[in-house]
């Protein structure tokens, strides 16, 4: 049997559709300019130019990103953009010749971690986090949702290097926290208190009921 599995395991491997989604945006050099001149991509896709010119071209971005080398007639030069911003580029050869390449990033997002998921009643846990900018004094909202309430807003606050943020609270029976940043959310994160662990007797309910 084993014999018989392995090459499957082979075969299934080898069909895997790629993952990559990429994408390469093609640029005819022509002899009144770029076609188009103004191209729009995302981070991680590339610009494929076609010199459709009688004549050769060069292509040099003014920042020093990219230079192709002379590209005769019917020549290809190819670029991919892993960083994002705006890449403004002419022709060496023929300078009134010019071209810009907008390049987006990933879309924002935030994570966000607990420092202690399970504590004692009255203990307080550490909410960090970090936006995906990687930027100093970004404004990020931590909500708090206690078991049986609405999600609510706890704090604002300012990330710190490398887009860092910490928050520090003292979550009740169970409380699922979760940050916002520009238009994203993070993931929730659950902090619980099990009654087993409760720190003294004061502290349990009476009546049948739980602490807030």
């Amino acid at each position: 049997m084993r014999k018989a599995l392995l090459p499957i395991a082979a075969v299934l491997v080898l069909t895997l559709p790629a993952s990559s989604s990429a994408a390469t945006i093609a640029v005819k050099i022509t002899a009144t300019g770029f076609s188009p001149k103004t191209v729009t991509i995302n981070q991680a896709d590339a610009v494929k130019w076609t010199n459709a010119d009688k004549v050769n071209h060069q292509l040099v971005a003014n920042n020093g990103a990219f230079a192709s080398p002379i590209m005769k007639p019917s020549a290809t030069y190819s670029f991919t953009f892993n960083a994002a911003g705006t890449f403004r580029y002419h022709d060496a050869l023929h300078p009134t010749l010019t071209g810009t390449i907008t390049v987006k990033g990933p879309p924002p997002s935030v994570a966000l971690a607990i420092s202690a998921p399970i504590v004692v009643y009255g203990d307080q846990t550490t909410i960090t986090g970090t936006v995906s900018s990687a930027k100093p004094n970004e404004a990020v909202t931590i909500l708090a949702q206690p078991f049986g309430s609405s999600a609510q807003q706890v704090a604002t606050l300012v990330t710190g290097t490398g887009g860092a943020f910490t928050y520090t609270t003292t979550p009740t029976l169970l409380t699922i926290y979760s940050a916002t940043w520009k238009t994203a959310t993070s993931q929730p994160a659950t902090v619980f208190t099990p009654v087993h662990v409760w720190r003294s007797s004061s502290l349990r309910p009476t009546n049948g009921s739980r602490p807030g």
